[in-house]
């Protein structure tokens, strides 16, 4: 199923997901106390989703959205004063050890990426091991997944990409 969620989070969204709010823009005149930080990322937002429905009872369920991103520090190469501004997708697959959902939720997820990648007409040249690099991404990535079952998508130098197992704390 396809979320639209909030493009502002709280604060905890953002720190329970891995991520560090000191990359995310501050809003000075926020709407709620809830929805403070602009999302650097979907998926603290989409992880949000998650646990709701798995607190309503929820065996197994996919969630995806596609949505804007910002990320502080980063500006708009045609206006430098204006933050750039990046459309993602996240996709969530989940299913606990009692669903009836046949298959394990990362080949779920990886079948589920393999056709968006078709569709589109995007070659990965390269899935790697997880990389535990000290850059911002790879030390916010490196927090977030296991890195014995996770995976960057790189093409062409550049992060396409992560699938991969969550850790428990996220």
């Amino acid at each position: 199923n396809e979320v639209l969620t909030y493009s502002f989070v709280h604060e905890n969204v953002i720190k329970k997901a891995g991520q560090d709010p000191a990359h995310a823009f501050r809003l000075s005149n926020a709407l709620s106390p809830d929805l403070q930080y602009y999302r650097t990322a979907l998926l603290p937002s989409l992880l949000d989703k998650v646990h709701m429905n798995i607190k309503a009872g929820h065996d197994a369920f996919a969630l995806y959205e596609i949505g804007k991103s910002h990320f502080k520090g980063e500006v708009d190469a045609s206006e430098p004063n204006v933050p750039n501004e990046d459309t993602h997708i996240a996709l969530v697959v989940t299913a606990n050890d009692k669903s009836s959902q046949p298959g394990s939720p990362f080949y779920l997820a990886k079948n589920y990426l393999q056709q968006i990648l078709d569709l589109a007409d995007v070659e990965v040249k390269k899935m790697t091991a997880f990389d535990m690099s000290t850059d911002i991404w790879g030390a916010e990535l490196a927090a977030m997944y296991e890195p014995k079952r996770s995976a960057l998508m790189v093409r062409d130098g550049q992060i396409w990409g992560v699938i991969g197992e969550f850790r428990e704390a996220v």
